[in-house]
């Protein structure tokens, strides 16, 4: 993992998150990463509501936990992980239990690079967004990719329990900083 103090950028995220894709995904599997599985999981599904038929986006998908459950309810799902060896997990579970999905590898900042806009419904992110370096750029970029009147749904960790690579800081507008997105 990034040593705490230094600098958070995307080349540490990739490379704590190869060193990590192997146990993260046996936890899955194993069913160990109960969180997931058993609360934020279910409440990030809950809170998706009827994807039937609807084009997804899961941003920082992982080893596609998530992206899976939105395709086994009718959504045509792509993910998005800057983890090589994340996405490698996904795909061996692509061709175990083909669902459609595709997975592409890349920082999530750079969507506008991967997709015409307007090509999502929703995008969605389980637990993803507080271990990317660029968040307001990655919000921009959702933004640009998801249709009007489409949606976002996120969960990140909890402030008390958030990551060392983070400080808080004081920003007198902090939505004019995610280029592009606005609130109404």
């Amino acid at each position: 993992m990034p040593i705490p103090g230094e600098p958070l950028d995307d080349g540490a995220v990739r490379n704590s998150w190869d060193a990590a894709a192997d146990a993260y995904a046996e936890g899955q599997r194993s069913g160990l990463d109960y969180y997931r599985l058993e609360f934020f999981g279910p409440m990030h599904v809950e809170l998706c509501g009827d994807v039937d038929g609807l084009r997804v986006l899961d941003v920082g998908c992982g080893s596609g936990y998530f992206a899976r459950e939105m395709a086994r309810r009718g959504a045509a799902v792509a993910g998005i992980d800057i983890s090589r060896r994340m996405i490698d997990h996904a795909e061996r579970h692509e061709a175990e239990e083909p669902l459609g999905i595709r997975y592409l590898v890349d920082d999530a900042a750079r969507l506008r690079e991967r997709f015409p806009p307007a090509s999502f419904d929703l995008a969605t992110s389980c637990l993803a967004l507080q271990d990317m370096p660029a968040i307001p750029e990655v919000l921009g970029a959702i933004h640009s990719v998801v249709r009007p009147g489409g949606g976002l749904v996120a969960s990140i960790t909890h402030p008390c329990s958030d990551t060392p690579f983070r400080q808080w800081q004081s920003i007198r507008d902090p939505l004019s900083r995610m280029h592009g997105c606005r609130t109404t």
